[in-house]
Order: structure tokens, then C-alpha cells, then sequence
């Protein structure tokens, strides 16, 4: 039986005008909803720039051109709802949604760029973006309504085709036209140079977890590089015997899969172990190239190629069997079977009234998604239970007891910087693989104690409402 991104059907085609009309990248929102950006062009023929599916790419809807460019490159959530998506040529824009990419604004040009080739999110409605062709950083922390330059990237010229938030505050990211990768470790804000691919380009990245990163170039053949520390060093792992090696996503347990490109060269390769060794799953429905790759939040691949005569097409991953291999003993997962988990969002306050959003999650599982990386910090969880409060009328949540991992110090050191008590946190109800796909919310609450034991971090947190509502409140007042 075929495995996890084994093998893959074909969900229907796009009219294609020359490269007009071809499938530059995807992002999964979560329940069904995917975004699809295109190369849309100028002049007769030119194509609409973004397509929407509701039902995991069975259909489409046409979204238009919400902004006059030819390209749209790249897209990033950066939570509730609110999507930023690179554009280029003539001009390097952002444009921004509020709606799941439904309707879009136009958020302006970044300096004098002319694409915006790279975007990612980074928590807490933070955000960098990579461009072309001056190889800068820019970074938003209003959710991509405002965006300041950080710093450039190598020499002067070329771009920053890609980039990957791995957790923990990295970033690593991909250039031109010296095939250099440099890593952040502090979320964006310096950078280091720490490899250098064959040929001119990194075209793209994916993290496959325990510290393994991939990265794919352009050379001839094309190359993945792999890296076993987060992304600190690199060596070659394998070439592919086409042009470039043009995408790759993790589809989870050391499985990914890659694209390639070149004529007649539209092939998909695959890995179950990490990215040491990949089998060619041959060209797909005639591409010529696999443009994009994402996983879907229901654990099947998705691919957008590149024209082949007049054309480009999706394509989506057979789910496994039973008798699949899915990565060691685990089949197909949905919703109903992904193990559920608490999720929480802690806001910090420094002493000159900013803030810093933290996210973590059970010990067991450090969670990454399209917009959050939760931090496997939490041990254990006190039981919560509700009931009327006679004084208020609405629901009382029971104060909740969360202990967390402090044996780094990370604690520690952020109560020197930051305050805690009456600070906001919120409780989710989550399922790991998908953590942003399915969380729902159980209770906001502000910390109202805490205390270091040890190697643990003990956190008392209160129900919003049992915090401040002192007396009864009128039914038609409450939300």
C-alpha cells in the first residue's frame, strides 16, 4: 500500500499563458482552507494572483487581482484570521487580509524593492519578510500593518528566497546569488552566515523537527543540503539529477517530500528517514516544474507546478491505509484521532510597559504551526471546573495550577526582565499535529501567584471574570 506522500492525484488544472498562470505557492489555514498564490502577469492573458478552497483543493474560487503585480510569492499567518502575502514586479508590496485571504489591502511598497520573496511568522503578530533584490530583512509587530528594515543579508544585490521560523527564536533563511544560508537565533533581530550551497540559490526550506533542516537549491543537479542542529552547520545530503531542487515540506514522523524543476522535470522526491536517503516518485501529471509544497492539516501533501503546455496543476497526496507506511506504526490521522492537548498564550510585561507573547505546551510536545511555535514547558495541570457564580450570575472557572520546566533557567530569567502577576493567559483545548488548525478556547485568566520550586515553575491562574466582576451582573450586559 502506498504511504504517507506516496502517491498523488491530480485535482484539476489552471489556464497557463506562456508562465502566466503558474502556481508559485500555498498555505493551509486549517479545516479545508488553502490559499493559492499565482504568477498572474501583465497584458492579454494576464491571470488572477490568489484562488481559495474551502474543501482541502477539491475546489476553487477565484479571488482576483487584489493588487496590480505580477507576482505573488510567498504567504504567512500570523494568527486569528490575519494572513500577509509577498508580492513582486513591478513593485516589493505586502498585502493583508483580516478574513482568511478572502479580501485584501494593500499595505504599500517596502522601501525600493521590487519583490517580497520570503515571509514568515514569528508569534505573537510578528513577522519578517525577505526581499528582492536587495537582500534586506523587514519585520512587522502589528500583525503586518506596519513594517521597519532590519538589517541586510550578505552583499549588496541578489535575494532572500526563503525563509523558516524553527522555534526556540530561530530563523534560518536562503539567498542568492551566492547560495548562502544564515540562521537568527534571536527571532530575527542579528544573523549569522552559516552555509553555502552549490550554484547561486536556496529556493527553499523545510524543518523536519530534532533539530533537522533541509534546504534545496538551484544547482545543476540540484542539491539538499541538511543540517542536525538547528541549522548551526550543513553538509550536502543528496543531488537531484534536474535543475533545481524548487520546494519541500515536512509531512511529519521523517517523512518530506521535494520538488523539482527543469524541462520535463516536474518530479517529487521522498524521504523516510529524515533526509538521508530519497526515492524519485517520477513526473507528475507532465509538470515541469513543482513550484510549492505544503501539508495539510488532515496529513496529506499538497503541490502546485509549474506550466506544462498551457497549464498548471494541483496536485494532492493519497491518504495511506492501514497497511500504509506512515512512518514507523502510525496510519492516516484525522481530527477525531490526533491526541488532544492544553495550549497557552502568556503576555509579559517589562518595566517600560511593553509586552512579549509566549506560547507552551505540554513537555511532550513542542508544537509548530502556520503562525505559533509552542515550547514543550508544561508538566502538569491542576483539574478545572465550572460552575454559577451566585455574585456575578455568569460562569466561575475553578483557579488553574500549571507547572512548567525551568531546568534551563528559562524562568528564571524572565522574571528578572518581565512582570507576570495580573497578566493575561489564555487556555486552549488543542490536537498537537495541528495546533492552530483545531485549538478552541477554554478561559482567559490572569496570573494571580506564582512561585520557583526547583526545577519547576508553579503559576496560579484565575478566570478572568471570577477576577474582577466583584458583584452581580445584569444578564443583557454580559459577553
Amino acid at each position: 500500500m502506498a504511504g504517507v506522500g506516496e502517491s498523488w492525484e491530480d485535482l484539476g488544472y489552471f489556464d497557463a499563458v506562456a508562465d502566466q498562470g503558474s502556481i508559485q505557492c500555498l498555505i493551509d489555514l486549517g479545516g479545508g482552507k488553502v490559499l493559492m498564490g499565482i504568477y498572474g502577469g501583465f497584458g492579454p492573458g494576464a491571470k488572477s494572483l490568489i484562488y481559495h478552497s474551502t474543501d482541502y483543493g477539491e475546489n476553487w474560487t477565484d479571488l482576483g487581482r487584489p493588487i496590480n503585480e505580477s507576482y505573488l510569492y510567498c504567504f504567512a499567518h500570523l494568527g486569528w484570521g490575519i494572513i500577509v502575502a509577498g508580492t513582486g514586479t513591478p513593485d516589493g508590496k505586502i498585502i493583508r487580509s483580516i478574513d482568511y485571504g478572502l479580501t485584501w489591502t494593500d499595505e504599500g511598497q517596502l522601501a525600493a524593492e521590487n519583490g517580497v520573496t520570503s515571509i514568515v511568522s514569528i508569534g505573537g503578530g510578528a513577522g519578517l519578510a525577505g526581499t528582492n533584490p536587495n537582500r534586506n530583512i523587514y519585520r512587522t509587530i502589528d500583525y503586518g500593518e506596519n513594517w521597519s528594515g532590519v538589517c541586510q543579508l550578505g552583499g549588496a544585490g541578489g535575494k532572500v528566497g526563503a525563509m523558516i521560523n524553527i522555534g526556540n527564536d530561530i530563523i534560518i533563511a536562503g539567498t542568492n546569488p551566492d547560495s548562502e544560508i544564515f540562521r537568527s537565533t534571536d527571532n530575527g533581530a542579528t544573523w549569522s552566515l552559516v552555509g553555502v550551497g552549490g550554484f547561486t540559490e536556496i529556493l527553499c526550506l523545510a524543518y523536519l523537527g530534532n533539530g533537522i533542516v533541509l534546504a534545496g537549491t538551484n544547482a545543476n543537479p540540484g542539491e539538499v543540503l541538511r543540517s542536525t542542529d538547528y541549522g548551526a552547520t550543513w553538509a550536502v545530503a543528496t543531488t537531484f539529477p534536474t535543475i533545481s531542487c524548487q520546494s519541500l515540506t515536512n509531512l511529519e514522523n521523517g517523512i518530506a517530500v521535494a520538488g523539482t524543476a527543469g524541462p520535463a522535470n516536474g518530479n517529487i522526491w521522498r524521504t523516510a528517514d529524515y533526509g538521508l536517503t530519497w526515492t524519485d516518485l517520477g513526473r507528475q501529471y507532465n509538470a515541469n516544474t513543482i513550484n510549492a509544497l505544503i501539508k495539510l492539516d488532515d496529513g496529506r501533501g499538497m503541490a502546485g507546478t509549474g506550466p506544462a503546455a498551457t497549464y498548471s496543476k494541483v496536485l494532492r497526496s493519497l491518504a495511506p491505509t492501514a497497511n500504509g507506511d506512515a512512518g514507523g506504526d502510525i496510519a492516516f490521522s484525522t481530527a477525531k484521532n490526533k491526541k488532544p492537548i492544553i495550549l497557552t498564550h502568556w503576555v509579559w510585561k517589562a518595566k517600560d510597559g511593553t509586552t512579549v507573547d509566549k506560547y507552551y505546551s505540554p513537555i511532550d510536545t513542542r508544537c509548530r504551526s502556520l503562525s505559533t511555535f509552542y515550547d514543550g514547558r508544561i508538566l502538569s495541570c491542576s483539574l478545572v471546573t465550572r460552575a454559577i457564580d451566585d455574585r456575578t450570575g455568569l460562569y466561575s472557572v475553578s483557579d488553574m495550577t500549571i507547572e512548567l520546566a525551568n531546568h534551563d533557567k528559562e524562568f528564571s530569567k524572565m522574571l528578572a526582565r518581565y512582570f507576570l502577576k495580573n497578566q493575561l493567559v489564555e487556555i486552549f483545548h488543542a490536537w498537537c499535529d495541528e495546533p492552530e488548525a483545531w485549538k478552541r478556547s477554554v478561559f482567559q485568566g490572569v496570573v494571580v501567584d506564582y512561585s520557583l520550586k526547583g526545577t519547576s515553575f508553579f503559576v496560579t491562574i484565575r478566570d478572568v471574570t471570577q477576577k474582577y466582576f466583584k458583584m452581580k451582573v445584569p444578564p443583557e450586559v454580559c459577553t
